[in-house]
């Protein structure tokens, strides 16, 4: 362990930590923008610059090691202004229409902006033109909202992936892939989309579709992933805005663990359906079907060929090759709940409004589901979460539950960040 200070504060870290890793464990606020848990600093956006007695200039905290006796300053007058200068330069080379942005909620330079007292709408007049990219059914890119942090280029290569990259050099550098990205090798898994700080990546948002079911009065179906946060209360909200049944997603992740095991009972050997990206990573037979796929099929032999289907869940990858009427993420999921209810109340309000209610009772039972690989009894399986680990691992195997986002399905590019 070592001892230093920080804003006149005594702490304490582990030898190796940086200056930033320090500060968060000792709960000490440092702004950045390119630092991404688990990567290799860059040192990139010179937001988290801190004063260092003793040294004649300002240190990134990302990049740099905490030492004994070490006295650092993160708020200073001088650094301050540093991170505004920085701020402003990034701001007049960024697409500042904020309030139309996808991520104007939570986005992480706009939260920057507000900390260090400056106005977004003094860049509005700045003009940029939209330069975006809808090649990829998952992910839409807009270079006009990079900020060059290149975080999505370091989840990507955490994953094993070199989908993304920088391209050009000084000023022309953009960030993004130098063949359409659906031929990229890209698996749709969206982690680039969490790591992104701003309005750069989003999804490929396709909730007209829903929009126009409901005002046409076509019956709606929802099935809710095991993932989402599906309290009694968001049920509850989703059969006042129309929906007319919201199914757990258990029951139809049973029946295909079923199909999995006709399949395994007649000597095919392959992968589990669940995950579309690791799919695409490894070359192996998918056994049986995907549960939406499942789900679609039930809901149109149970109510009909007008019937409205939504598979809702984290997952990003799921976009891009789907069976029922709309794949929603969580992210889309609550963002439709906000256009829905805006007009009206705020958020808090509908939540503190909503009462508890339970899911529609369907065929396919819940206390059938449970995790795909241990389910499977009598055969050799393998059970791997992150795309990064599924390219290591051997192929000797009769099934396997093959996971590419790291954490499983909970941690899809989909999904919102708790």
């Amino acid at each position: 362990m070592i001892n230093f200070i920080i804003n006149g504060k005594a702490v304490s870290s582990e030898e190796g930590r940086t200056i930033l890793e320090a500060a968060i464990e000792n709960g000490v606020h440092i702004p950045t923008l390119c630092h991404l848990a688990g990567c290799t600093p860059d040192s990139s956006c010179r937001i988290c610059l801190v004063e260092i007695k003793g040294s004649p200039k300002l240190m990134p905290a990302c990049s740099t090691k905490a030492a004994e006796g070490m006295e650092v300053l993160t708020h200073s007058e001088k650094l301050v202004e540093s991170r505004r200068i920085t701020l402003d330069l990034i701001c007049r080379n960024h697409r500042m229409d904020c309030e139309y942005c996808s991520r104007y909620s939570d986005c992480e330079l706009h939260a920057l902006l507000r900390e260090h007292g400056m106005d977004d709408r003094v860049y509005a007049n700045v003009h940029h033109e939209q330069e975006k990219d809808f090649s990829s059914p998952a992910i839409v890119r807009d270079s006009s909202k990079c900020v060059l942090c290149r975080r999505c280029e370091k989840a990507c290569e955490k994953q094993g992936m070199h989908a993304i990259g920088a391209l050009n050099r000084a000023a022309d550098t953009k960030i993004g892939s130098v063949v359409p990205m659906p031929e990229s090798g890209c698996i749709g898994c969206g982690q680039c989309l969490a790591a992104c700080p701003t309005g750069a990546l989003s999804i490929n948002d396709e909730s007209k579709a829903l929009r126009v079911a409901l005002n046409r009065k076509q019956p709606v179906v929802f099935a809710l992933s095991p993932f989402i946060e599906n309290s009694g209360k968001l049920i509850n909200i989703l059969h006042s805005m129309g929906i007319a049944k919201v199914f757990d997603a258990s029951g139809f992740i049973a029946m295909a663990a079923e199909e999995v095991k006709s399949a395994l009972a007649m000597g095919k050997k392959g992968i589990s359906p669940v995950c579309p990206s690791a799919a695409k990573l490894v070359h192996a037979e998918v056994l049986g079907r995907h549960p939406e796929a499942i789900f679609h099929e039930w809901c149109k032999k149970e109510y009909g060929d007008n019937i409205f289907t939504v598979w809702v869940s984290p997952c990003t990858a799921l976009k891009a090759k789907h069976e029922c009427s709309f794949t929603m993420t969580e992210i889309e999921l609550y963002d439709h709940i906000l256009r829905s209810c805006v007009s009206r109340y705020t958020m808090r309000q509908v939540w503190e409004n909503a009462v508890e209610e339970t899911f529609d009772p369907s065929v396919p039972s819940s206390d059938l589901c449970d995790e795909l690989a241990p389910a499977i009894n009598g055969c050799k399986t393998l059970s791997v979460k992150g795309a990064a680990d599924i390219k290591k691992a051997g192929k000797e195997f009769d099934f396997a539950d093959l996971l590419a986002c790291p954490g499983g399905c909970a941690c899809g590019g989909g999904y919102i960040k708790k």
